[in-house]
């Protein structure tokens, strides 16, 4: 009968949408994130989101490129449009201030966690004690400089830093750079006391961030946006249940084993470097342009940048936890601000 084609007719014209709709369905990008050294607890947000599949139900492919020595984080991420790259935020300055495309996007650490480790014993007890003494550095360190410059260390003696801590445990009087989430661990192992002294509350304060090409951040703001929401989701997850991260980073970095791992975190929480201190504002995923404002201006005391460099042109706040749907009631039940 005539009618019992129409049925058949409407079936085969959805069918043959469907198969089209398929086949010109756009793929889902692969986006690359570049870490600024080797896989370390550091970057357990990240490995969260990868391990969850976040980043997959945001839309996206993103691989996670360890670093390690040189990484040069700033410079892949300036050579590959499609990518994202871990970075303290004056790499961001200096590599915008000679022209790299670099945007930064999230703020996933308030404070980059650079410190200086002393012995237990040290007469060192606060930065204006560092002059007279020797100081195993990166060449060059930003942070450096400015500690140099506004406690006047012209009696400092600096030596290069070689991601080792041997000579550390040997020489009772060394000061040395560290991370207070790793070195400490090994010297404590070594049967070495150590203190602390936390780089940020010198003045020198930059955020420890996300950088991305500038052209995908023009391009593709939506690429953007699903990294960032997979990057706070990872992260609220991994300060509740950090374990499946970790278990991949001391997988795929023989630099870690489970016990620092655990101390990482721990110090993490403790120093609140992933949500801040409420009491200056500040909160997970936070970006306060008066900081970069700052930082640019320290870095132009020390030549390193032109005063005239924009601070507005280094980050894009687009995609802050509130704007990407992460509610304050996802950060308090996570355990931060």
């Amino acid at each position: 009968m005539r009618w019992m084609k129409i049925p058949q007719i409407v079936i085969w014209l959805m069918g043959s949408l469907a198969v089209g709709l398929v086949a010109t369905a756009a793929p889902i990008p692969k986006l690359t994130l570049y870490t600024h050294w080797f896989a370390q607890p550091e970057d357990g947000g990240f490995y969260t989101a990868l391990l969850k599949g976040f980043w997959r139900e945001e839309g996206i492919d993103v691989e996670i490129v360890q670093g390690g020595a040189n990484a040069n984080v700033e410079k892949k991420v300036s050579l590959d449009p499609r990518s994202f790259g871990i970075t303290p935020a004056e790499q961001v300055v200096q590599g915008v201030a000679h022209g790299l495309p670099l945007v930064s996007v999230v703020n996933f650490f308030q404070y980059d966690p650079q410190c200086l480790m002393v012995h237990e014993e040290s007469s060192v007890r606060s930065f204006a004690d560092l002059d007279g003494q020797t100081i195993a550095a990166v060449t060059g360190a930003v942070y450096f400089q400015f500690l140099a410059k506004k406690y006047h260390l012209t009696h400092a003696r600096v030596v290069p830093y070689n991601g080792a801590i041997a000579p550390f445990l040997k020489d009772p009087q060394l000061v040395q750079q560290a991370f207070p989430t790793s070195e400490p661990f090994f010297a404590a192992r070594a049967g070495v006391r150590t203190r602390v002294l936390m780089v940020h509350e010198s003045g020198f304060a930059p955020y420890r961030i996300v950088a991305a090409h500038s052209d995908m951040v023009r391009e593709h703001p939506q690429w953007v946006r699903a990294f960032a929401r997979g990057a706070y989701r990872g992260w609220l997850e991994f300060v509740q249940h950090p374990g499946p991260a970790l278990d991949k980073i001391c997988k795929v970095s023989p630099m870690n084993d489970r016990s620092v791992a655990d101390f990482a975190v721990t110090k993490m929480k403790e120093l609140h470097f992933i949500e801040g201190f409420k009491e200056r504002g500040e909160s997970f995923g936070a970006n306060n342009p008066e900081r970069w404002k700052s930082l640019v201006q320290q870095l132009a005391e020390l030549s390193i940048v032109p005063p005239t460099l924009k601070p507005e042109s280094l980050y894009n706040d687009a995609w802050l936890p509130s704007k990407v749907g992460i509610s304050e009631v996802d950060v308090l039940r996570a355990g931060g601000n």
